[in-house]
């Protein structure tokens, strides 16, 4: 893949858009975890497009977000509604 200056910086604003949902603001009103799930949709979205610093520096801020609110990292069926699973290698505790 390619990398222009375009792509570049279409992928820092992705990363700047991702780090101010975790922030205390944020450009709009969710529940933790599925702001959690969000931004963790966002770094595979970025490492699957190669951006592997963007998603390393994403992952910092979520883990730090996390640790800020006792949380620890999600597993993909505590985000799904309720009666549906799926298994995944990440533990939750503190969600409500």
């Amino acid at each position: 893949m390619k990398r222009d200056r375009k792509s570049v910086l279409l992928a820092n604003e992705q990363l700047r858009y991702a780090i101010s949902v975790l922030g205390l603001n944020p450009p709009f009103k969710t529940f933790t975890r599925n702001r959690v799930a969000w931004v963790l949709g966002v770094v595979d979205d970025l490492e699957k497009f190669g951006w592997f610093w963007q998603a390393r520096v994403l992952r910092c801020h979520l883990h730090r977000y996390l640790r800020d609110h006792r949380l620890q990292s999600p597993k993909e069926t505590d985000l799904l509604p309720r009666g549906e699973e799926e298994v995944s290698s990440y533990t939750l505790e503190g969600f409500p």
